[in-house]
């Protein structure tokens, strides 16, 4: 069977608006990413479904030749119990290097099911990109259901990548509560390797509604992580916590609002400017 959805990418100039959409190919609806570099070169990564099984693929366009790349798949089709599983999240580095980051299941008959982080790396020098690699893996406590997932990227100007991200599970027998924690990593996409993980607290939410984090570097390497968070029955509140790049190591997490009684977040989006100050909008 076909794909529902199109990658149409748009460019819009200062003088001459947006350009014709350009089709990459088919793709699964609500899982594309983009990334553009300082040098306007373009990268594209979505999941893909194959006869095999569901994989991402990415393209990029370069700015100075102005086409897009043919389609590379970053992953392996997994087959009928193993899979992507979750969204792509796309980062570019100020060397016009880029990191391409998914969720992936790993379920094989009689076997608890495991939620993996795997990565894969432009590199400009070599334009192509590195195998992918596993980061972290989850595998849920006992009564506990995949209820979905979250995952964002950010780059750090001096080579690591900040991954943040929040796996949802489900109580299988706790009616219309699950689990969804909120979590943060640094990885450094040279070696492959995970710098350091920072764990964060547990919130009480909807199955169907994960909690989704964001994440944003300043240029000097200093990271800040907002997500919304439970702080007890009916009190809920965004929360964030800080990279200091001098010392590192992150803060304890702290409250920085709290939402009127029966109003929450369930994801937030965060942009920052060059002097360092830091939006965040959520519905």
């Amino acid at each position: 069977m076909g794909c529902c959805l199109l990658l149409l990418p748009a460019r819009a100039g200062v003088q001459l608006g947006w350009g014709p959409t350009t089709a990459l190919g088919p793709s699964l609806p609500g899982a594309p990413a983009v990334a553009v570099d300082r040098f306007g070169n373009i990268v594209a990564a979505w999941v893909a479904s194959t006869p095999s099984g569901r994989v991402v693929r990415a393209r990029r366009h370069s700015a100075n030749a102005a086409v897009w790349s043919e389609p590379v798949d970053l992953s392996a089709p997994q087959g009928l119990y193993s899979g992507v599983n979750g969204p792509v999240a796309v980062v570019t580095d100020a060397a016009g290097n880029a990191v391409a980051a998914w969720i992936q299941r790993d379920r094989p008959p009689g076997s608890p099911p495991e939620d993996s982080i795997h990565a894969a790396r432009y590199g400009f020098a070599m334009d192509g990109w590195s195998a992918p690699v596993g980061l972290i893996t989850y595998a849920p406590a006992a009564g506990l259901a995949y209820g979905g997932a979250s995952l964002r990227l950010a780059a750090d100007p001096g080579g690591p990548v900040f991954v943040v991200w929040s796996l949802g599970y489900r109580f299988v027998t706790g009616g219309s509560v699950g689990v969804s924690t909120a979590r943060a990593a640094r990885y450094d996409p040279e070696t492959g390797t995970v710098i350091e993980l920072h764990p964060l607290a547990t919130t009480v939410v909807l199955p169907a509604s994960i909690v989704e984090p964001d994440v944003v570097v300043d240029a000097s390497g200093n990271a800040t992580m907002l997500w919304p968070a439970s702080a007890g029955p009916g009190s809920e509140v965004m929360r964030s916590s800080e990279y200091a790049a001098a010392a590192g190591s992150w803060s304890a997490p702290v409250d920085v609002l709290a939402f009127p009684d029966q109003s929450r977040a369930y994801s937030v989006r965060t942009g920052i400017d060059a002097l360092g100050n830091i939006t965040a909008v959520w519905p």
